[in-house]
């Protein structure tokens, strides 16, 4: 069936005049709260997110900077559509907008990097603990990244619904580990802000691709349940973080300027906030576009294929019911 999706030019006026508002990757009526649509990222906006060409935690920068790959007019309707939807920068896309959309090749390519990225400061990472630690830490970074190896060969060449349990099973502990070392880096005395960022990529990273592996399944039963548990699950831990707190737990430069290495603290942890409760406000989202797809009774791995295999508009939007 034909998916009726919108462009978002049609609510644009609304967001302006501020009769709409959205709220992760949903817009809502402003005086009644009433959802009135799901945005919905496309393989256009997934895949270049991902891909690294744009960080997931950085402030969105001019279209000459992001790749002489990408199609001009591709990247001007992204960027005009993100700041329509009132986006800084692009922190909510750590989570998604929807259903992540970018392929498990890419989503691997990604997991490559951050993998990299964590081994060059491993040290400082393992919170200076012994070997065995250590060890154990690689092996959760294996699986995350055997787990979406398995997903690329089952998007390109078909599977079953037991090759994409099982990949939803490994993503699914994997997500819950990288959000557990969230939670210690947030209860320790001195906070490791680049660690904790890449904790929470990588965390959100395992649970969008095991939506998809759930979606593939045709289970959007399961994927609510998952989606709203690990809403649940993420709030319990970024809800009490406040940029003043972490602040507080940087590093200080002892400035001769009482309070100015805390202000300059307060730079970063302001953003890695805003980024946070976006994060959040995606994730709560999700199990409400579940929910128009089971009324709707649009098929799951109907749905990743539409949105997959849109090359031209980044964004998308699905009415509510």
């Amino acid at each position: 069936m034909a998916i009726p999706f919108d462009v978002p030019a049609k609510y644009i006026a609304g967001l302006e005049q501020g009769s709409l508002t959205r709220i992760g990757a949903l817009i809502k009526d402003a005086s009644s709260g009433q959802i009135v649509a799901h945005v919905q990222e496309t393989g256009a906006l997934g895949n270049l997110v991902h891909s690294g060409l744009c960080g997931a935690l950085s402030p969105l920068t001019a279209v000459s900077s992001v790749g002489s790959n990408i199609q001009l007019a591709q990247l001007k309707s992204m960027v005009e559509g993100l700041q329509v939807l009132q986006f800084a920068n692009l922190g909510a896309t750590v989570a998604g907008l929807g259903i992540s959309c970018a392929g498990f090749a890419v989503l691997n390519s990604r997991v490559r990097t951050l993998q990299e990225r964590l081994e060059g400061v491993a040290e400082s990472i393992l919170y200076e603990i012994d070997e065995m630690r250590a060890s154990q830490f690689r092996e959760h970074l294996a699986q995350v990244n055997f787990a979406v190896e398995e997903g690329a060969l089952l998007e390109a060449n078909g599977g079953g619904a037991l090759e994409w349990h099982s990949v939803n099973q490994t993503l699914g502990r994997e997500a819950k580990f990288y959000l557990g070392e969230m939670r210690y880096l947030l209860s320790h005395s001195e906070f490791m802000q680049d660690s904790f960022e890449q904790f929470l990529e990588l965390s959100c990273l395992a649970f969008k691709a095991r939506l998809q592996a759930l979606f593939h399944m045709g289970r959007l039963d399961l994927a609510m349940g998952a989606a709203q548990k690990m809403s649940h699950d993420f709030n319990s831990v970024l809800d009490p973080v406040t940029p003043i707190a972490l602040a507080k737990k940087l590093p200080m430069a002892d400035s001769p300027l009482v309070g100015q290495d805390l202000r300059k603290n307060l730079e970063s942890t302001r953003l890695l906030v805003q980024s946070a409760r976006d994060t959040q406000d995606c994730l709560a989202s999700i199990p409400e576009l579940i929910h128009t797809l089971m009324l709707r009774e649009i098929d799951g791995a109907e749905y990743m294929r539409a949105t997959k295999s849109n090359l031209s508009e980044p964004l998308l939007i699905l009415e509510a019911t």
